[in-house]
């Protein structure tokens, strides 16, 4: 069983006065594309908001929307909150600004992984580790517990108290898998370059 999670709080999540997973790409919004994705691998959808309302009227009765139980802690405060909620023991958590996000990514990860011990299955794109297209074991609350204590909130240093199984870019290519699923929308010219990007693609 794999939960999918997505991390769509906070004001990092909005763009121009707009939460960035309601832009549309192509014929959709990236919320709606992501939903899509998570639902043919998972069992469970979780989404970690600080605006429910904002959700509410685009996803099914499926979806679970619930929000931080600690407050303005970035993404390590969401991933907190979906690790003590999910009812899966493995969790797919995605940012909510990636409208390319990949099933079959995850796939591999976890086909890859099945023979080694691990707390988490990151990709390494672009020389750094992606954490937000990871896998987590729900085990990994205690070391998200730890760096909240501490008053930490950037999600890089997750890795440091975790055994991680890295999956590189070269991996990815070789099985047909482009490393475009971590792209991220951060601001408009960020938007404007993968709206141009699938124009080029017709």
């Amino acid at each position: 069983m794999l939960t999918g999670v997505i991390l769509a709080g906070g004001r990092g999540a909005q763009m121009n006065g707009i939460h960035k997973s309601l832009l549309t790409i192509g014929s959709e919004k990236i919320i709606e594309r992501q939903l899509r994705v998570l639902k043919s691998v998972c069992t469970e959808v979780i989404i970690v908001t600080d605006e429910p309302k904002a959700f509410l009227s685009i996803v099914g009765r499926d979806v679970r929307i619930i929000t931080d139980f600690v407050q303005g802690r970035g993404p390590l405060g969401g991933m907190h909150a979906a690790l003590s909620l999910c009812t899966s023991n493995s969790l797919w958590v995605v940012d909510c600004g990636m409208p390319f996000i990949c099933a079959s990514a995850v796939k591999l990860m976890l086909s890859l992984g099945r023979l080694y011990r691990w707390d988490a299955i990151i990709p390494f794109i672009g020389g750094r580790h992606e954490m937000l297209h990871g896998i987590y074991l729900k085990s990994c609350l205690s070391a998200v517990n730890v760096l909240l204590d501490q008053g930490i909130t950037e999600l890089k240093h997750l890795k440091e108290l975790l055994n991680v199984y890295t999956v590189t870019e070269t991996v990815f290519l070789e099985n047909g898998i482009s490393s475009a699923f971590t792209r991220k929308i951060n601001d408009l010219g960020s938007y404007l370059e993968v709206e141009k990007m699938l124009s080029e693609r017709g």
